[in-house]
């Protein structure tokens, strides 16, 4: 654990940084270096700082006059306008030979990881270009000031608890935001890839991993405007709202693990029991093609700010209630809070559960309960919004869903 966050995690931000850096350079017009140029050079910077360790500082050194005259180089031919293509072959040899001296000087496994990440960087060249030409201006504005906001916030935010009932911790709070936003953001990207290159089922689960509500309205909508389209929205919105529990299990994974599992058999019968109901509808469609109502973007400021003071209600209202009135007042605060976002209850309870203040056949219950609301919300909104023909095709299914859902928080040993 120790070589993962000192080294891995040390050069994952490196390279991280580099590529923020390089797509904002993409939309400058004449730019000498752009994406992968510069994840290479926050390679070579990170590998160099690593090696200097063992070798003396030298190493740095030696990569920052090697990295600057490459650089100095590629521009004073642009400068004369020779036709030169771009400089990332020069830069991945730097780095292999960086590579190379972390193989042999005991850093074998973080050698590995980078010589494998040099070889996809240089191979997904036009998919990245492809992303980049995908990303609007203002998209990376929202992802860039996360991105940056985050790393000011996160470390100068106190990492002790604060306020009444000790559940209140800053840093624990904005490591939840975090978290939540890559969720999002990691679904988000992914659905711009996708976005026309395949079918709308695919694109329909992406949505459902950026959010599954929003999905649910989407297909709502449209089936209430196009009848036709009411028996892919079946099968879209089941994959959506399925794909919460996979999403639960994440989540607790990475607060508490000794939860998972106690949630791990029931979230996964759930999700059987959705993509069967999900499968068995398909089977009844043809390939169709269909666009789906672009998601907002996951990564804005104001989404991270409201899901962080959601968190904090959520947790201050269950630390409230089950001091006051026992684990049992938890279940009432799961339903209200799951009607809206599984998210916060599922992380508050988790931390509940890593404090010791409720046991694990709670704890998974309680989360369970909140995954059984927001299903019932999700109904409300077809039920509303969906038209005749999905409510008749949809709201049957889910039904039984939930019924199913209730039988196993009660009869799940």
């Amino acid at each position: 654990m120790d070589f993962i966050e000192e080294h891995v995690l040390g050069m994952l931000l490196a390279v991280g940084l580099g590529l923020l850096v390089g797509l904002q350079r993409e939309w400058v017009p004449g730019k000498p270096i752009g994406l992968r140029s510069f994840a290479l050079i926050s390679a070579i910077g990170g590998m160099s700082g690593i090696l200097a360790r063992d070798f003396g500082g030298w190493l740095i050194a030696a990569g920052f006059v090697g990295v600057s005259a490459a650089v100095l180089a590629h521009g004073w031919l642009l400068a004369r306008e020779e036709p030169v293509g771009g400089m990332t072959t020069e830069l991945a040899a730097m780095a292999m030979f960086l590579v190379g001296t972390l193989a042999t000087a005991d850093y074998a496994v973080l050698a590995v990881i980078l010589g494998g990440g040099v070889t996809l960087l240089l191979y997904f060249k036009n998919p990245l270009h492809s992303l980049i030409e995908h990303i609007a201006p203002h998209e990376f504005a929202a992802i860039a000031r996360f991105v940056l906001l985050s790393m000011v916030i996160l470390p100068v935010l106190p990492d002790r608890t604060v306020g009444p009932y000790d559940v209140l911790n800053p840093h624990t709070t904005w490591v939840m935001v975090v978290l939540i936003v890559s969720i999002n953001l990691f679904g988000y990207i992914a659905l711009k890839f996708a976005r026309g290159n395949g079918s709308a089922l695919l694109t329909g689960v992406l949505g459902g991993i950026v959010s599954s509500t929003a999905t649910t309205v989407s297909f709502a909508n449209r089936a209430r405007d196009q009848a036709r389209v009411a028996p892919l929205a079946v099968v879209i919105i089941l994959i959506a709202c399925g794909l919460v529990y996979p999403r639960m299990l994440v989540e607790v994974g990475a607060v508490a693990r000794a939860l998972l599992p106690s949630l791990a058999g029931p979230a996964l019968v759930m999700l059987a029991l959705f993509l069967a109901v999900a499968a068995a509808s398909l089977l009844r469609l043809g390939t169709r093609g269909i666009d789906i109502d672009e998601p907002g973007n996951p990564a804005e400021l104001t989404i991270a700010v409201t899901f962080a003071a959601l968190f904090s209600l959520v947790l201050l209202v269950s630390a409230a209630a089950q001091h006051h009135f026992g684990t049992t007042a938890l279940y009432p605060v799961a339903f209200l809070s799951g009607l809206t976002d599984v998210d916060a209850i599922t992380l508050s309870t988790a931390g509940l559960f890593e404090q010791g203040r409720v046991a694990a056949d709670d704890a998974w219950r309680v989360i369970f309960v909140a995954s059984l609301a927001n299903l019932v919300f999700k109904g409300g909104i077809v039920a509303v919004i969906g038209g005749t023909a999905l409510r008749n095709a949809l709201l049957p299914r889910l039904a039984g869903l939930l019924v199913a859902g209730i039988a196993i928080v009660f009869a799940w040993p």
